[in-house]
């Protein structure tokens, strides 16, 4: 299995095109992201099981969706369901590939969160560009930021009072920066939802096949496998870390 990633300079400006009657496809995909690692290694699999090679261009959320949706490349590797009813031009294969999982994170071991109404007091980071954490919270009063990082530095200066990410991210966060002991990541999962491969509707001739190995894929278990792997990865990661 073979994963290129293609090094992207300032603003993510690279020429792009497609390369899919060469055998390589282009994906796009959210820059500095776990949940993107796990995803790049499931379609990899999935795309070398039908005899493509993928090579993923990383960026901040929204230049991925504009790439994906503009046909400048192949597809995109991975967004919450349904998001072709906006972005019309992406088909949406239906097996999920991964999922996330919305948590808090706090600086302040009192704070006690149930539902998301709980947050409408409180000053929420979230990562830009990131359509399912948007989503959910819409109303509140949020700031966006264009790192993980950059939300956990805000929580330690107390610039911020709660951050929602993905747990996985999360983690990844954590284990980069090194732990910060003010950073208090909450215990209950607030949202979980699936998420799915796209590809550009000039590609739609690959959905039945990617259709039929996912499908493999998903019962076999090896999509839980790819996921539980990378998750172990992190912990290993954490605990060897100076």
């Amino acid at each position: 299995m073979f994963i290129q990633r293609l090094v992207l300079v300032g603003i993510c400006f690279i020429s792009l095109f497609s390369y899919a009657n060469n055998g390589v496809i282009i994906v796009s995909a959210m820059q500095d992201d776990g949940l993107t690692e796990i995803s790049k290694r499931v379609m990899a699999e999935a795309y070398s099981r039908i005899g493509y090679e993928m090579r993923v261009v990383e960026c901040p959320g929204n230049r991925a969706l504009h790439f994906s949706n503009n046909g400048k490349v192949d597809g995109e590797l991975f967004r919450i369901g349904g998001i072709d009813s906006v972005f019309e031009n992406l088909i949406q294969v239906a097996v999920p590939i991964n999922h996330f999982e919305l948590v808090s994170y706090t600086s302040s071991a009192a704070f006690k969160m149930e539902r998301w109404e709980d947050l409408k007091l409180y000053r929420v980071g979230i990562q830009l560009g990131i359509i399912y954490v948007e989503r959910y919270t819409e109303g509140l009063q949020t700031k966006s930021y264009l790192s993980n990082k950059r939300l956990f530095q805000l929580l330690d200066r107390k610039r911020i009072d709660v951050a929602i990410l993905d747990r996985v991210n999360g983690m990844k966060t954590l284990t980069e920066m090194g732990e910060l002991s003010t950073v208090i990541p909450g215990d209950l999962v607030l949202t979980a939802e699936p998420l799915y491969h796209y590809v550009h509707k000039k590609n739609r001739h690959l959905v039945p096949e990617l259709t039929k190995v996912l499908n493999q894929l998903e019962k076999s278990g090896r999509i839980v496998q790819i996921r539980n792997e990378y998750i172990s990865q992190l912990k290993e990661a954490a605990l060897t870390k100076p």
